[in-house]
C-alpha cells in the first residue's frame, strides 16, 4: 500500500505528465513545453492540462475530507487524459503520429499510465480507510 502511495502521488502524476516525450515528423519536445506554447493561443488541450494539474496539486493540500481529495483527483488525471486525447485528435496534419511507433515517447506513455494505476488503487485504499 505505501509503495501505491508515494508511486500514484499527485506530484509523481503531474512530473510524468510534463515529461511525456511527443515526436514529431522532424524533432520531438516534452508535452509540458508543448502546453506552455499553446497556453497564450488558447489551446484547448493546454488549458485542460492545467486544470488538471491544479485538481491535482489541490488534491494533495486537502487532507480534510477523504472524498474531496480523491474527486479532485480522479477529476485531475481525467482533465490530463483529455488534454492528451485532445492534442493528438486535433491534429489534423497528424505530425505528432510517430509519437505512437518510437519506443522512447512509448516508454514514457506507459510510465504514465502506471503511475495512474497506481493513483487509482492508492485511491481505493484512501477511501476504504474512511469506511
Amino acid at each position: 500500500m505505501k509503495a501505491f502511495k508515494y508511486l500514484g502521488s499527485p506530484y509523481i502524476l503531474i512530473i510524468s505528465f510534463l515529461f511525456l516525450l511527443i515526436s514529431g515528423e522532424q524533432s520531438g519536445d516534452f508535452y509540458g513545453w508543448l502546453i506552455m506554447q499553446a497556453l497564450p493561443h488558447g489551446g484547448a488541450h493546454a488549458w485542460l492540462a492545467v486544470a488538471g494539474i491544479i485538481f491535482l496539486l489541490g488534491s494533495a493540500y486537502t487532507k480534510i475530507i477523504p472524498i474531496v481529495r480523491v474527486s479532485l483527483r480522479l477529476a485531475g488525471i481525467a482533465m490530463l487524459i483529455f488534454s492528451l486525447f485532445f492534442f493528438f485528435t486535433a491534429d489534423a496534419s497528424h505530425y505528432n503520429d510517430d509519437t505512437f511507433s518510437h519506443a522512447v515517447p512509448l516508454i514514457t506513455f506507459s510510465l504514465f499510465a502506471f503511475f495512474i494505476v497506481c493513483s487509482l488503487i492508492n485511491n481505493f485504499f484512501i477511501l476504504q480507510q474512511t469506511k
